[in-house]
């Protein structure tokens, strides 16, 4: 008798795919983006005119890269912590 054939596993999506990802990986991903963004940014600055212009665009790319790494330092901990609960 013939062997029966399997049925084929349908094509996993993109989404199936991310949500394979560990959080931690994320983390990682969100860290290394955020301060990657704040050095691009700040070779494609546009000129200020004044002092103050060059300082407010400091700060705001400073803020922004702080964010990313505290969101993404905080997924690394949230993966840390489900971790050691198991």
């Amino acid at each position: 008798m013939g062997k029966k054939k399997k049925k084929a596993a349908p094509p996993k999506t993109g989404m199936d795919r991310l949500k394979k990802i560990s959080l931690w990986q994320w983390g990682a991903i969100v860290i290394g983006s955020s301060i990657f963004s704040s050095v691009m940014t700040q070779f494609m600055a546009v000129e200020a005119s004044s002092a103050s212009e060059r300082q407010a665009q400091a700060i705001g790319r400073l803020v922004a890269c702080l964010l990313g790494i505290f969101v993404g330092s905080g997924m690394i901990i949230v993966h840390l912590v489900r971790s050691k609960k198991k």
